[in-house]
């Protein structure tokens, strides 16, 4: 039996080159895509990759055309997919930990030490599904949102060629059920959770630029009304502050802002405004809100 690739992002994209470059193409019948306004949907290039190697592509409004006996496999995949044998589902987690959403993203926040990806099979509950098969790598920081995303595609590759391959020798999958006690989950994020909680140390807020950068919104401060998004953060060497205001700047250094934390100092290396001009600091006197 052959499978249904339902393809968005940067990881969908990888995945299909690495089929191309591995001469997998054969193990699927054909790929779903649409647009994402929220991140870059990578659409045209997965769509150009099908039509290079005469792969059935669909976009995602065009599901009544597509045979729903087949096996569907989710990957980067944001909406439910129905009515289909079976769907198995790429998770950006070690699960049970971080269920939900955005789980990579919360992952760098916390600074873990590890990063993974799952497979297991879709079922009514998010993300609630028997394990298949479970990669990890351990990082080490600073590391943007963009660089771990490269690092976990790899990841996904693997995992999904490794399925394909028993799915076409007709090998049964077996899933392993989830430690629920162990269980943990990731919440949606929208406009506010991009700003920046000065209350956080230094570590975290740095960790936080880095994890919500490119291909996500951007960090961002609200300074005098106005919001401004935060591209480069990195720690600087803390003093004794006996009044620590958290989101006040302390120093200038080099023309950056460096702004007290409930513990450490940030430094504001690169700040933009909404239309992305650079911003620079008007006066010595400033607090973020």
């Amino acid at each position: 039996m052959k499978c249904y690739l339902f393809c968005l992002g940067y990881k969908g994209y990888f995945v299909l080159q690495e089929l191309v470059r591995l001469n997998k193409l054969e193990l699927i019948c054909g790929v779903v895509s649409c647009e994402d306004t929220t991140q870059e949907s990578y659409f045209e290039n997965i769509k150009e990759i099908c039509l290079k190697n005469n792969v059935k592509f669909f976009h995602k409004t065009m599901l009544n055309k597509i045979d729903k006996n087949k096996i569907a496999i989710a990957i980067a995949w944001r909406w439910i997919i129905k009515d289909f044998s079976q769907v198995i589902v790429m998770h950006d987690s070690l699960l049970p930990r971080y269920r939900g959403f955005n789980p990579l993203v919360t992952s760098l926040i916390n600074g873990d030490e590890c990063i993974g990806v799952s497979i297991l099979y879709g079922i009514n509950e998010y993300d609630k599904g028997d394990i298949i098969a479970q990669r990890k790598l351990n990082i080490s920081y600073p590391i943007t949102i963009w660089e771990a995303i490269l690092k976990i595609s790899y990841l996904y590759a693997e995992l999904c060629v490794e399925i394909l391959e028993k799915i076409s020798k007709g090998q049964k999958i077996l899933g392993v059920p989830q430690e629920q006690k162990k269980a943990t989950y990731s919440l949606w994020r929208d406009d506010k959770d991009y700003f920046i909680q000065w209350k956080w140390s230094s570590k975290k807020i740095v960790r936080f630029v880095d994890a919500v950068g490119f291909p996500y919104d951007g960090a961002k401060v609200l300074f005098g009304g106005n919001v401004l998004r935060v591209l480069r953060a990195e720690i600087f060497e803390d003093v004794r502050v006996v009044n620590r205001d958290y989101g006040k700047v302390i120093f200038m250094d080099n023309g950056c802002c460096v702004v007290v934390c409930k513990k450490g100092l940030v430094k504001l290396c690169e700040v933009v405004d909404m239309q992305g001009k650079q911003w620079n600091a008007p006066k010595f006197r400033i607090r973020f809100e």
